[in-house]
């Protein structure tokens, strides 16, 4: 796949992420992912939010912008378990909790530690 929105889409999709909790994850808004998302080639997005997209997704920013690079860094699979775990607790939270609470179940599943309910729940009172 050559075309960038479709594979930013892509990732994203596969990391069950909606635009809005992307764009939280790496500090741009819905609007920018959306635009993104849209465009053939990345040539006219900003390096800063290129690379901030990229690391939320766990990929390098030259796999977001060619799709020749495999995705590194971040596991989709424990991206996607904190994911779910984050809506199933909260699902009323706005995307600025979400993107936390996202960050914090995954910093504790890569770290090897499966994070109970309680200690999430702890966690998103303390938000």
């Amino acid at each position: 796949m050559n075309h960038f929105g479709k594979r930013l889409k892509q990732l994203r999709n596969q990391a069950s992420l909606n635009q809005a909790e992307l764009g939280r994850l790496a500090g741009v808004t819905r609007a920018s992912i959306s635009l993104y998302e849209k465009r053939e080639t990345a040539e006219k997005c900003r390096v800063h939010m290129l690379t901030s997209i990229a690391e939320s997704l766990g990929v390098t920013v030259d796999y977001l912008v060619t799709g020749q690079e495999s995705p590194s860094r971040i596991s989709l699979e424990h991206l996607r378990f904190a994911v779910e775990q984050a809506r199933e607790i909260s699902p009323q939270a706005d995307s600025d909790k979400t993107a936390r609470l996202i960050k914090f179940i995954y910093s504790l599943k890569v770290g090897g530690v499966e994070p109970s309910r309680q200690v999430v729940a702890g966690f998103l009172s303390a938000l």
